[in-house]
């Protein structure tokens, strides 16, 4: 269902329904059932974890780049929740981000020789998705979560390739990457997949040398 969504432009209706679901501000309708209250929750917590990962899924398939107005409201959404949720909430955050990114659009030359445009990625944006991929890709504990984080660095470089966005923040993310560990072979696959997709790009500093 939620791969159809982007088609039907209802992203204000999937919004204004799904957001609270995201963000955990609900409560289903408890059934009537003879378990004890803790086992009650041991039981509730994994399908409402599933809500909230398939409710990120349809408001970023929902979304458009015609919904450029809402892409800040989007972006403080996933920023926001990424923070200390579990794994798997996250990997989903961090999915629905990539789609988005995927959708987004750019203009090549008018972010160029330090001119921001009117981009729907101002310099707060950039940041704030940057610190939201950094967390999750030094996350020491699930390679799945470091390697989405990754493909989502990847799509950013792509969206803001050639762009005065790109350029001011390569520096930033070369010392992050020098910083993971190559004993993931997977993980090291998507670094050096990255460094090379960096390199087309000079930062601002190498710009001036």
């Amino acid at each position: 269902f939620s791969k159809h969504l982007n088609k039907l432009d209802v992203f204000e209706l999937v919004w204004d329904s799904l957001k609270d679901v995201a963000t955990g501000k609900w409560e289903p309708i408890p059934e009537k059932t003879d378990t004890k209250e803790g086992d009650e929750d041991q039981q509730s917590k994994p399908l409402r974890l599933l809500i909230i990962a398939e409710a990120f899924n349809c408001i970023s398939s929902a979304w458009s780049s015609s919904q450029s107005k809402a892409f800040p409201a989007l972006c403080d959404l996933f920023a926001n929740e990424a923070k200390n949720n579990v794994w798997n909430v996250r990997l989903a955050i961090l999915q629905g981000l990539k789609k988005v990114l995927s959708k987004a659009s750019v203009p090549y030359m008018e972010s160029t020789e330090g001119n921001q445009g009117s981009s729907i990625i101002g310099p707060a944006i950039m940041q704030q998705i940057l610190n939201l991929i950094f967390d999750n890709v030094l996350d020491g504990k699930y390679s799945s979560v470091r390697i989405k984080a990754m493909e989502v660095l990847q799509e950013l470089i792509q969206l803001t390739k050639g762009t005065v966005h790109l350029a001011s923040h390569v520096d930033e993310i070369q010392s992050v990457l020098s910083k993971l560990g190559i004993e993931d072979t997977s993980l090291q696959l998507e670094v050096e997949k990255t460094i090379s997709l960096l390199s087309q790009y000079p930062s601002k500093r190498q710009k001036t040398e």
